[in-house]
């Protein structure tokens, strides 16, 4: 199977760069994969890389997106029609090597694939500490794969500037039944794939203020400055998950 990965980013290149870190150690299993990153701050300078197969692409543009659902449908536009299915690829989580390969496998067989459980780093003390697994229906959007055909019958991502867009989604997804779980498609079930991380980004989480009409708007540019190459680097909680959990 061909999957998107959609992933936009604003005001912080280093979690692109630790992003596509992540994408690059994604064992396929036999399918293929295409990264999109949509940059609306314009600091990243658009450009591809990878293998064939396994390659990634920049989309820089300085105008920003009204809403995060708009650069969803954006990114599914800047997917192109070869898409079999789409993956969620949020720039600040982490996603371990099987990930792609956990979604494929059950989107083979189901509408939708959504995790029955992830890992979060919330309230966790060192990195040193095992993160906390926690049930994932209804939440975690950043979890989420989808069929292409699913998603056209839908009438594409949600579209509203609310702060529940994600979860609007998962219960919109609902009318195709229930999702494949990837979990028990990779055979972990007590390891997931998908890592929810908090503070130690050391960036901007959105999470806090979802309480705030002006969510969106409040994203700040953390990191000023112009990315001529996108360079893949892991930060240091994502080395120290991956040795831990992978």
């Amino acid at each position: 199977m061909y999957l998107a990965c959609l992933m936009p980013t604003f005001g912080r290149p280093s979690l692109a760069a630790n992003s596509l870190a992540l994408y690059l150690r994604q064992k396929l299993e036999g399918h293929t994969a295409d990264l999109f990153i949509l940059d609306d701050a314009g600091q990243i300078a658009s450009q591809c890389g990878g293998e064939p197969g396994h390659r990634w692409h920049v989309y820089a543009n300085d105008q920003r997106y009204p809403t995060l659902p708009a650069k969803y449908r954006e990114l599914v536009s800047l997917a192109g029609p070869e898409a079999e299915a789409y993956v969620v690829w949020d720039d600040d989580d982490v996603y371990l090597p099987w990930h792609l390969a956990a979604h494929a496998d059950t989107l083979a067989r189901y509408a939708w694939s959504h995790p029955s459980a992830i890992y979060s780093t919330y309230g966790r003390q060192s990195i040193d500490d095992r993160p906390a697994i926690e049930p994932a229906a209804g939440r975690f959007h950043g979890a989420l794969g989808i069929r292409r055909d699913t998603l056209q019958d839908l009438g594409g991502w949600i579209q509203t500037a609310d702060a529940t867009f994600d979860q609007q989604m998962l219960a919109a997804l609902g009318r195709y039944g229930r999702p494949g779980d990837p979990c028990r498609a990779a055979g972990r079930i007590d390891n997931p794939s998908y890592v929810y991380r908090w503070s130690d980004t050391e960036r901007w989480h959105c999470s806090g203020v979802m309480d705030c009409p002006d969510w969106y708007q409040r994203t700040p540019i953390e990191e000023p400055g112009r990315v001529e190459r996108l360079v893949p680097k892991l930060d240091a909680s994502s080395r120290e998950l991956l040795e831990m959990l992978a």
